[in-house]
C-alpha cells in the first residue's frame, strides 16, 4: 500500500495479543520502500494518549530523518530503551525488508535488527527502561500518536507484508520471511505458531467506498485505513 506522507495511516485497535510489556519478547517485520528520505518515516507505533513526555510506548519502529532504522520502548521520556542502526543507507529505488527482534530483557543486547537478510549493528541511544511500557493504545501503521487525535510523522512510501510475532525471531527465522527477496506465504513459516498478526496490506483488502479494511490473516487484528484513496492499493510489490 502506498502512503502519501501527509495524513495517511492504518489503525489497528488494541488487543492484548499485541499489547506487549517490556519484559515480553516480540518481533516486528515489514517490507518498505521510501518515496523520500530525510523524513521521519514511521512503520510501527503503539502507544497511549498520554502525550509526548509521559506516554507509554509498547514499541515504535521507524526510519529517522538521518536515514537510520530506529526503535524504542518507553514508560516515559526519561525511562526508555532506544536503539538505532547507523550503517545502512536506505534509498528510494528499492524495497527493504526490515525486522526488529526483542527478547524482553529491557536491554540493548536483547535487540537485533535485520535489513534484508543481514543482521545490522545496533547502537544504543538510551538505556534507562525499568518501568512498565504496556500502553493499551491502538497500533498505528504509518503514523504515531493516532489515539491522541493529532497523528504525526506519516510514512512516505509503500508498506507491504507487515507482521508481528510474540517471540524474538532468530537469524534463520528472519531469513525465512525474507525468502531470497520474494515475500512468501508466512503460513508455512517454521515459527507460524508465534505469529500474532499478518497484514498483506493490499492483498485481500476490501474498499468500502471511503476506507480500506486490511484483514489480519492470523488473528482478528484487522486494520482500517484513514485518509487513504482507492488507488493507494498498488501492484508494485517487493
Amino acid at each position: 500500500m502506498n502512503f502519501d506522507g501527509v495524513n495517511e495511516y492504518i489503525k489497528v485497535n488494541n488487543n492484548t495479543n499485541i499489547d506487549f510489556e517490556g519484559n515480553e519478547p516480540f518481533s516486528l517485520c515489514a517490507w518498505c520502500k521510501l518515496n523520500a528520505i530525510g523524513l521521519t518515516n514511521i512503520i510501527f507505533d503503539k502507544r497511549d494518549a498520554g502525550g509526548a513526555i509521559n506516554e507509554k510506548v509498547n514499541f515504535v519502529c521507524w526510519i529517522d530523518s538521518l536515514n537510520n532504522l530506529s526503535f524504542f520502548i518507553q514508560n516515559n521520556s526519561s525511562n526508555r530503551l532506544y536503539v538505532k542502526n547507523t550503517t545502512i543507507t536506505f534509498n528510494t529505488n528499492n524495497y527493504y525488508h526490515v525486522c526488529v527482534t526483542y527478547d524482553g530483557s529491557r536491554t540493548p543486547n536483547g535487540i537485533n535488527m535485520f535489513v534484508n537478510n543481514s543482521s545490522v549493528a545496533v547502537t544504543t541511544v538510551t538505556n534507562t527502561l525499568t518501568l512498565t511500557s504496556k500502553s493499551g493504545g491502538s497500533l498505528g501503521l504509518g503514523a504515531i500518536r493516532i489515539d491522541l487525535g493529532s497523528s504525526q510523522m506519516f510514512f512516505n512510501g509503500r508498506l507491504d507484508e507487515v507482521s508481528i510475532w510474540n517471540k524474538k525471531l532468530s537469524t534463520s527465522e528472519n531469513s525465512e520471511i525474507y525468502n531470497n527477496g520474494k515475500p512468501g506465504n508466512i503460513k508455512k513459516h517454521s515459527a507460524y505458531n508465534n505469529l500474532v498478526s499478518w497484514w498483506r496490506m493490499g492483498d485481500n483488502a476490501v474498499w468500502n467506498g471511503t476506507s480500506w479494511n486490511i484483514p489480519d490473516l492470523k488473528n482478528t487484528n484487522n486494520g482500517t485505513s484513514f485518509n487513504m484513496e482507492f488507488t493507494d492499493v498498488q501492484t508494485i510489490i517487493p
